[in-house]
């Protein structure tokens, strides 16, 4: 695929490439952040704990999208996706399908229509990789999430519990 670009209303939408390490790193420490807020039992808030290097390998892999909205020079959004195998489970139906990994809008830019149009825009990569069947995880408090991928046309596939005991 060739680098695609999406202009509207001052916001491009483009891959993201090497030189946009730094704003990626922001945007991820934000969502870590928001997620900390959801479950402070779970996440620790922001550790900056992703290498450059890491994010250089995943950014490249083929298997991989990371797909950024920009103004000027600043990265707005994020939408992170991975083309996947079902595990080989000799009960499970060996398909290829998409996992939306994370879709981060900057704080002051949500509810502006840059998610639905970086979803769009990864929808359009998932196509063009021949694959029909995308799954997501959200947290069941992350009411703002999960009204965005109903949106989107997303419903529920599965539910999954969690179990915390006291300690004594």
């Amino acid at each position: 695929m060739s680098s695609i670009v999406e202009e509207n209303k001052e916001i491009v939408i483009n891959n993201a490439s090497l030189k946009d390490l730094q704003g990626i790193k922001k945007l991820l420490d934000e969502g870590d952040y928001y997620h900390h807020l959801l479950h402070p039992d779970i996440f620790s808030g922001i550790n900056n704990s992703r290498t450059d290097e890491t994010l250089e390998k995943d950014i490249n892999l083929s298997n991989y999208a990371y797909f950024i909205a920009k103004k000027d020079c600043e990265i707005l959004g994020l939408i992170i996706i991975k083309i996947l195998d079902t595990p080989n489970i000799t009960n499970l139906i060996p398909i290829k399908y998409a996992s939306i990994e994370n879709i981060i809008i900057t704080k002051n830019f949500r509810n502006r229509g840059i998610g639905k149009r970086l979803f769009e825009f990864g929808l359009d990569w998932i196509n063009e990789k021949g694959v029909d069947d995308i799954r997501l995880s959200v947290f069941a408090n992350n009411s703002d999430a999960i009204r965005f991928y109903e949106k989107m046309g997303f419903t529920p596939s599965s539910i999954r519990y969690r179990y915390k005991r006291n300690k004594i």
